[in-house]
């Protein structure tokens, strides 16, 4: 399997307006990310089977814009078994679910510091120390060969938003 990992771009912070932080969204600067970074995505990684995001308004933005821009699926709504700062039981539900697809591409759009814990559990296992930094509207590509199992990951690349948005 091919699994896309994507922090959602920028999104606005203003406590006193955005209360419930499930409903921030997207900034000015967080549109065009996601939209440079579709781009760029439909140019370098081609075909997507499924395209998953969590609910949170951001990540939902995110994938419906790199959905237009790549021609990928319309974004499935993933919905977190539990939320809370168990980070680590977060990730162990995550990498079940994809577990349990049978597609060759999977992308998923979601938040910190879910992803970098992913990423870390996937390539190094729960032994490992590796520190990966995800920035909103970066994205990293990791392969398996089979589906994805916690330290058999390769990571094929990780981009910074700075670097799609300088190429776009």
């Amino acid at each position: 399997m091919n699994l896309l990992l994507v922090r959602h771009a920028h999104a606005t912070w203003n406590g006193r307006q955005w209360a419930n932080d499930s409903e921030r969204p997207l900034t000015d600067l967080g549109t065009k990310q996601a939209e440079a970074l579709g781009q760029a995505l439909g140019r370098v990684v081609g075909h997507v089977d499924v395209l998953m995001s969590t609910p949170l308004t951001r990540a939902r933005q995110t994938a419906d814009i790199i959905a237009r821009a790549t021609g990928w699926p319309s974004p499935q709504v993933h919905e977190p078994a539990f939320s809370g700062s168990d980070h680590s039981g977060w990730v162990k539900t995550l990498l079940g679910s994809f577990q349990g697809l049978d597609v060759p591409t999977l992308a998923y759009v979601g938040h910190e510091p879910t992803l970098s814990e992913l990423i870390t559990l996937l390539l190094g296992g729960p032994t490992q120390s590796l520190m990966v930094e995800m920035r909103p509207g970066g994205a990293a590509s990791l392969s398996f060969e089979g589906p994805p199992i916690e330290g058999e990951g390769y990571l094929n690349w990780l981009v910074r938003p700075e670097l799609v948005m300088g190429a776009h």
